[in-house]
């Protein structure tokens, strides 16, 4: 059955619905996707147009059970076993082993999660999986909650099968253990799914059906789809979920950064609440000087102030602010890979990428010659910064001579000047 293409109308209509059910905020650019998701239910409904789909919605679903359906269509659940793998490890080495402290000093001899978005379950029973393996022979007791607004969905979750492909990422070892072949799929067998506690939540607007702190809520490429203030209001919510030794795991192109000054970060994409980080040592005092050499790299996790003379060549000041970590590299070649270097060191010390901010600085030369190569070392710089999807913040690049510079790395300060001239900021 042919029906009429979504208006522009029409999707501020179902823009206004989705907000008001779901909290979720749909950009002009989701119309397309929007449209194709409601066109099966136009079909099922033998509808021939979005406006009277709509107004199905509004006026004529009067038990809720179309509104599920609409909820179901619009939500994303894109997952993997153990999707960025490095949060599974930090749950092993760090979750785990300060739990076991606090149970050796009197604490309950228990481990509780939340997965805030747990799609077809693939993350509930990654973190399952670890849990068991780690604590389950030393009679801890196990609560993994996993929660999704979108309900077939969870009844995937619930059935806990799994195709070949959809298996691919888990371990042979937690394969052979913990799945069971059932036809062409593999089934989650019953003492992990028995750790697994699965709920509809909106969590934007409902009230969560479970009390109590978690040692650590997974809410990761979740909050992308949120606005401002229901990001805020989430976090305020959150926060009073975790004890101070609890954890917060993120997406990996997520950040707490202008939401919220409850938590503090800890690694990639890894925070705890501020309480916690109250009786950490403060990174104050005197800041470090080194001098970086033109073809050296520097990331520091501790206030350094970088010293560099920059010429053609251009200085990458790299920084995340919230993280308070930032580092320095000067492009030379002509692929830009110095830049992505930079990325890569920064990520792997603990700065989320997608907080990454850059400064440009130099290209500049007193010869024609010199100049054109700084020209060609500017826009290298740029264009790495732009593949790596880098915002940049502000720029000093080129002119007749070389720069004399000071980068803060802990907050992205950055002072330049001219041979003999004095410091103004960039």
């Amino acid at each position: 059955m042919r029906h009429a293409a979504l208006s522009e109308a029409d999707f501020a209509a179902f823009q206004s619905l989705v907000y008001a059910a779901a909290g979720i905020h749909l950009t002009p650019n989701k119309r397309e996707m929007l449209a194709t998701r409601l066109a099966r239910r136009l079909h099922a409904l033998g509808l021939t147009n979005y406006r009277a789909y709509y107004n199905l919605l509004m006026s004529e679903d009067a038990s809720g059970e179309e509104r599920e359906h609409f909820i179901n269509s619009v939500t994303t659940n894109k997952t993997h076993f153990f999707r960025e793998p490095h949060h599974f490890d930090f749950v092993r080495d760090r979750v785990i082993p300060e739990l076991r402290r606090r149970v050796a000093a009197g604490a309950p001899r228990r481990l509780r999660m939340w997965s805030c978005a747990c799609s077809s379950g693939e993350e509930p029973y990654s973190l399952a999986m670890i849990a068991h393996r780690e604590l389950a022979r030393d009679n801890y007791a196990i609560e993994i909650v996993a929660s999704d607004i979108d309900t077939e969905i969870l009844a995937c979750a619930e059935a806990g099968v799994y195709s070949q492909t959809q298996i691919a990422e888990v371990p042979p070892e937690l394969r052979s253990r913990y799945f069971a072949e059932v036809g062409r799929g593999w089934q989650v067998r019953d003492e992990l799914r028995a750790l697994i506690q699965l709920h509809q939540v909106n969590l934007i607007h409902d009230a969560f059906p479970f009390a109590g702190t978690f040692d650590a809520i997974f809410i990761r490429n979740v909050i992308i789809y949120f606005d401002r203030p229901s990001q805020v209001q989430l976090f305020q919510r959150l926060r009073s979920y975790l004890a101070d030794t609890s954890y917060l795991f993120l997406g990996h192109s997520e950040s707490l950064l202008h939401i919220t000054e409850a938590f503090v970060p800890t690694g990639q994409t890894v925070y705890q609440p501020r309480g916690a980080a109250s009786h950490a040592p403060r990174r104050r005092g005197r800041t470090t000087v080194t001098r970086l050499p033109p073809s050296s790299l520097l990331v520091s996790r501790e206030p350094v102030r970088i010293d560099a003379i920059v010429g053609p060549s251009v200085g990458v000041c790299m920084f995340d602010a919230e993280a308070k970590l930032g580092g320095m590299v000067q492009i030379r070649g002509e692929a830009g890979r110095e830049a992505d270097q930079l990325i890569a060191q920064l990520v792997e010390l603990g700065a989320n990428r997608g907080a990454l901010r850059a400064k440009l600085v130099g290209g500049g030369s007193a010869s024609p010659e010199g100049r054109a190569r700084g020209a060609g070392f500017i826009a290298v710089a740029e264009a790495a910064l732009h593949r790596a999807d880098v915002a940049l913040t502000s720029k000093r690049v080129g002119g007749q001579r070389s720069l004399e510079i000071q980068f803060f790395t802990s907050s992205g300060r950055l002072l330049c000047r001219d041979h003999e001239s004095a410091h103004r900021r960039a």
